[in-house]
């Protein structure tokens, strides 16, 4: 497991990417002990919330004196955390990719602890949302049923081959 404590920019472009992807209502839904909604009325409760859990693991594995800097240690910018939406319309696989390196900061080393959490269960909901959004995926087979569907749905060319997931 990697210990950073993620910049606040992190937290807000996933708040973000909640709020352009959640009903105009009633907000980005997600369940954790039943419905919770993220609205730009809540925002700062929910990214306080996804930025301390990512302290909380991250202070277990590494000294919060290493963390102090000119503005003063980090838990004090925790605790005034506001949040502040990015500007631009969230791009999907940015949103995958910042997903990814929040789990990897953030989740324990104890699954069954990490799981039972809200920032798991708000980073769930927000994959699925992003995964959604995927240029392309709409022209992608609802069920696999051709065994040449690799061939006639060609993955497009990236860092990953064989053996490489």
């Amino acid at each position: 497991m990697s210990a950073n404590f993620l910049p606040k920019t992190h937290i807000d472009a996933l708040v973000t990417a909640a709020l352009w992807w959640g009903d105009p209502d009633r907000g980005f839904r997600y369940h954790h002990g039943g419905p919770r909604h993220v609205t730009r009325e809540n925002a700062t409760r929910v990214g306080r919330m996804l930025w301390q859990a990512n302290w909380d693991w991250t202070m277990g594995w590494v000294d919060p004196a290493d963390y102090d800097d000119e503005d003063g240690d980090l838990r004090s910018e925790l605790e005034g955390y506001v949040f502040e939406e990015l500007p631009g319309e969230p791009n999907p696989l940015l949103v995958l990719r910042a997903l990814a390196c929040y789990v990897y900061q953030t989740a324990t080393d104890e699954p069954d602890v990490w799981r039972t959490g809200e920032a798991a269960t708000f980073v769930d909901y927000l994959q699925a949302q992003a995964v959604r959004r995927l240029p392309g995926i709409e022209t992608m087979p609802w069920y696999v049923e051709q065994r040449d569907a690799f061939l006639r749905h060609p993955a497009a060319a990236g860092p990953a081959g064989r053996g490489q997931g």
